[in-house]
């Protein structure tokens, strides 16, 4: 655990927080997440691919629509038209809501590297039952095991 100073209050990380990898950030960015963006009024050109939807009126609710992005490249897009529009607007990231999402993106570990990790640990576990089929199989082996059994049963 390291403990960082920070204004005023001490915040608690933890080292042990996997590293994504390039290829976790693109299966995140690609199929994991999505923008959000709120806006007062619907700007004069609308990017294909952007889904709109009209927020109901609430007291208090600041913005009107909500555009839902699912490629970065179109939020870019989205964010240049706004900005020569001079619109306000609101940005999030939100996690999609999907069944995959939590096998693609999981939190504070990495894929690639738990694929990489598994894929060794399998590889390791077929030697060892390799290994055991083998010595398994030598008569002189097998017999020596009984005798031993035999010996420690009584």
């Amino acid at each position: 655990m390291i403990f960082e100073l920070g204004t005023s209050f001490i915040r608690q990380q933890n080292i042990l927080t996997m590293q994504l990898t390039s290829f976790d950030r693109w299966l995140r960015e690609k199929f994991a997440l999505e923008t959000h963006v709120q806006v007062l009024r619907l700007p004069n050109h609308i990017p294909s691919g952007v889904r709109v939807v009209e927020l109901p009126e609430i007291a208090g609710r600041r913005f009107n629509y909500l555009f839902i992005v699912k490629n970065t490249r179109i939020a870019d897009e989205l964010f240049s038209i706004l900005k020569d529009e001079s619109m306000m607007y609101n940005t999030q990231i939100i996690q999609r809501d999907k069944w995959y999402v939590r096998f693609i993106a999981p939190k504070n570990r990495s894929v690639s590297w738990t694929l990489v990790s598994w894929t060794i640990i399998m590889a390791i576990m077929a030697v060892i039952t390799y290994g055991v089929i083998r010595l398994l199989k030598n008569p002189e082996i097998r017999d020596d095991l009984m005798e031993a059994i035999e010996i420690l049963k009584g």
